[in-house]
């Protein structure tokens, strides 16, 4: 810590926070499930129902057929409500890698690889083959091209400067109709510089650890992306100018050459025979199964970490998935600040089967509600059968904002609420 004496009677005290470390993340809801895109077992905040769909995305098409996870009619019907934030842990049945891009240069470099050598490789955050918009341009549209996916573009590039721009398009865009995502201006390949591109975009990765049960970031640089992050910059150009203030010719090919192309490379499929809504079974849960769940059921347990109200984990229910269901309640209970909303049965199940199941829980940290509800899927206007742990956050919402007494929202068919059970 530095004073100053600025003036008799004023004082200027420097305080270091650089040591400060990391406050908890808070947030109002919490929910465990898959998605369609998004990163993969890294607990993110979203803040509305557009930013969940820009990070997580919304439909998607399966055996011909288009359907959504159930994490996201939950989310949508939560904001709806006025929720402000949740906490999203996307969970998959099997490895996913992100996809990734070869931006190349002018030239070669110093150590004399070939012309064709990348000035640097960008990552997607996502991760999932959903995001891999990799194919031949046709009349300046990329056929593999989705809204979930990107592109990308150096649409500017200075030698006597070293700099350039780079922009992030969305993948179904075309060259006359632009849906720029990003944009970044006067990037530079000099580590040593303030505009370096991976200080400006970000080069961290997180990925977490089961043993350790933590999410661990490797990297030098914060993502400032919501898309993309560097993965490494192939063709660095330290100290670009010499003393006169001229760009050195050694350097000069190592600047990205301005044109557009796609990303690929990615891995994980959304699993084909995966049964949606009320045709969840024991086996076979929005195409996860129970252990898929495991690990960030077990990572937001750790209240030093994250912190939020409630947690919610649709498509799980306790009659078929009893070890997630009593890992929830046993971490909820350790935990100590927060509520388990857990469901029971599976659709269609009788009263016996879900108070027999209810019986079984007796604690003041879970709640469950009952009976299945009809709700409108939001992305795609049709009436689908949703466990109530999909809208009991959105009451809960609902209620801390105006205090009412009770809310549905929009879509359910209130005629079908039927019983409450808490337990």
């Amino acid at each position: 810590m530095a004073e100053t004496l600025i003036s008799p009677g004023v004082l200027a005290r420097e305080n270091d926070f650089s040591q400060v470390t990391q406050q908890p993340v808070t947030v109002g809801a919490a929910i465990v499930g898959p998605t369609v895109k998004g990163p993969v077992n890294i607990p993110t905040i979203v803040t509305s129902y557009s930013d969940f769909v820009s990070k997580f995305g919304s439909s998607f098409v399966s055996g011909g057929d288009t359907y959504s996870y159930l994490t996201s009619i939950a989310a949508y019907n939560y904001f709806l409500a006025g929720g402000e934030t949740m906490l999203v842990a996307r969970v998959t049945n099997g490895t996913y890698t992100a996809a990734t891009a070869s931006i190349n240069s002018l030239g070669a470099n110093l150590t004399g690889s070939s012309p064709e050598a990348p000035s640097f490789v960008l990552e997607t955050l996502s991760k999932g083959t959903i995001m891999n918009s990799t194919s031949t341009e046709a009349s300046g549209v990329l056929p593999s091209g989705s809204a979930d996916n990107i592109r990308w573009e150096i649409a500017t590039a200075s030698t006597s400067s070293g700099t350039f721009s780079l922009l992030v398009r969305r993948g179904d865009d075309s060259i006359n109709n632009k849906i720029i995502l990003e944009t970044w201006n006067n990037l530079s390949l000099d580590p040593k510089q303030p505009n370096y591109i991976a200080k400006v975009i970000g080069d961290q990765v997180q990925n977490y650890n089961s043993s350790t049960n933590q999410v661990e970031v490797s990297g030098s640089f914060p993502n400032a992306s919501r898309y993309v992050r560097v993965k490494s910059v192939n063709l660095p150009t330290p100290d670009y100018f010499d003393n006169t203030g001229t760009a050195k010719a050694i350097f000069k090919p190592s600047i990205p050459v301005v044109g557009s192309g796609s990303v690929g490379g990615a891995s994980g499929s959304l699993g084909a025979g995966a049964r949606f809504y009320d045709q969840i079974s024991s086996a076979n849960t929005q195409g996860m199964a129970g252990s898929d769940y495991t690990s960030m059921m077990n990572l937001l347990a750790n209240k030093d970490d994250y912190q939020y109200n409630v947690l919610v984990t649709p498509g799980l229910y306790r009659a078929d998935y009893g070890t997630q269901v009593a890992l929830g309640i046993t971490n909820t209970i350790e935990r100590g600040d927060a509520i388990y909303v857990a469901d029971m049965v599976a659709f269609g199940q009788s009263i016996t089967a879900i108070t027999t199941q209810a019986g079984g829980v007796d604690n003041s940290y879970v709640a469950t509600y009952w009976p299945w509800v009809q709700i409108s899927d939001p992305d795609l206007g049709k009436l689908v059968w949703v466990p109530a742990s999909i809208v009991i956050p959105a009451v809960y919402a609902y209620n801390d904002r105006v205090g009412a007494e009770w809310f549905a929202p929009a879509g359910i068919n209130r005629g079908g609420l039927g019983t409450v059970i808490r337990a």
